[in-house]
């Protein structure tokens, strides 16, 4: 079970551990994207988020401060380093994080 939080309420989404593979002489994840087959934690979350989404092709793209706060539960704030064009500007995302 993964417990994500969608329009700010907590679900906990059930899972099972059967992920989609290719390749039958080196077994590769075909979703996620990851060179260590023996960390599932990624997999696992993907297909919770999949779930909730209604399936992978749903699931894919978006944002990644979504997705962040989806596991979180907490506010994401998104900073784009082109927006800041001063020494002040700076100084004010610091202060902010």
């Amino acid at each position: 079970m993964v417990r994500l939080f969608i329009r700010g309420k907590p679900w906990v989404v059930s899972v099972d551990d059967n992920l989609f593979l290719y390749d039958r002489n080196e077994p590769k994840l075909f979703f996620t994207k990851s060179d260590d087959m023996n960390a599932m934690w990624a997999p696992i979350v993907e297909k919770a988020w999949a779930k909730v989404k209604g399936n992978y092709i749903m699931s894919e793209g978006g944002h990644v401060e979504n997705g962040i706060h989806s596991l979180t539960g907490f506010p994401v704030i998104r900073y784009q380093t082109s927006d800041l064009t001063s020494q002040a500007d700076f100084d004010k995302a610091f202060d902010k994080l």
